[in-house]
């Protein structure tokens, strides 16, 4: 996944986990790897309900 892209930034212990450059996250996830498959699995899935939202019927005109 890293050769997707990567991003550098110094250690910082309120932004990073201890010992570890992988960033603070959600998941709790502390693997680099692990961390950029569940950002792009989670960026998919939300795309994927956004692109599937109901249209509100008052604002039909809005979606021509």
């Amino acid at each position: 996944m890293s050769e997707n892209y990567d991003y550098s930034y110094e250690w910082d212990i309120k932004y990073c986990y201890l010992n570890s450059f992988v960033l603070r996250n959600k998941f709790n996830i502390t693997n680099n790897e692990e961390l950029n498959i569940a950002e792009i699995e989670y960026t998919s899935l939300s795309i994927a309900e956004i692109n599937h939202l109901v249209k509100p019927s008052g604002f039909t005109n809005l979606y021509r």
